[in-house]
């Protein structure tokens, strides 16, 4: 599953980040670690939780990263997961199912739960970034 979202404030943010050029590479590229990070711990806070192991199969990975990109994958059901102790199913088999059906979930826990993490880790990740790179 490919998200993607336009973030009010970003293509600003964007057209900044071509003018800091490759001397902070090395900054943005921390940066966008740390933010994937941020929205993806937030996303541990409400992902469903059983067993913990989708909780547990989470991943952020560096993808693609040369002079005018840098781009995480954030997500859970990682290949190197354990199974569930319960079921006995790899994670990646039902994140997807649990991300995109509104089953009960226990208080304070949702599907939705990588989107819903974006949406209120957004703006703090564009403050995060700006921050970094000083523009």
């Amino acid at each position: 599953m490919d998200i993607k979202m336009q973030i009010k404030g970003s293509n600003a943010l964007i057209r900044n980040m071509r003018v800091v050029g490759s001397r902070e590479h090395a900054r943005a590229q921390q940066a966008m670690e740390d933010g994937a990070a941020m929205i993806i711990d937030y996303a541990d806070t409400i992902i469903p939780l059983d067993t913990g192991a989708l909780q547990a199969s989470k991943a952020n990975e560096e993808v693609q990263n040369n002079a005018r990109v840098i781009k995480r994958d954030i997500g859970y059901g990682a290949p190197k997961a354990e199974l569930n102790p319960k079921s006995g199913v790899h994670p990646g088999e039902y994140a997807v199912e649990q991300h995109e059906f509104p089953y009960q979930h226990a208080e304070g826990r949702s599907w939705k739960y990588l989107e819903f993490a974006v949406y209120r880790r957004a703006q703090a990740f564009i403050d995060l970034l700006r921050q970094r790179l000083k523009i």
